[in-house]
């Protein structure tokens, strides 16, 4: 029996071309959430608490490496107390 969507085809790889995969500049609040597995209201009350975020126009927005330095300086604080 033949599928219905054909047959599998091999991958095309691109010849001579280098595919580079960027880490956007600026993170939306969504995708800040998401990046700390938190929810909106939650990221919210980060950034009253100090989470760095820059405002652009109406929208709040977040570096990628503020974000995982600040998780990270969570995560040696927690550490520390535990101590």
């Amino acid at each position: 029996m033949i599928p219905a969507y054909g047959p599998a085809k091999k991958p095309v790889e691109p010849k001579g071309k280098v595919v580079m995969l960027l880490e956007p500049v600026l993170l939306s609040r969504p995708m800040a959430a998401r990046v700390l597995g938190v929810s909106l209201s939650t990221v919210d009350s980060l950034v009253a608490d100090g989470l760095p975020s820059v405002r652009i126009g109406g929208r709040r927005m977040f570096r990628p490496d503020d974000l995982k330095a600040w998780a990270a300086g969570l995560q040696t604080a927690t550490h520390q107390e535990n101590e």
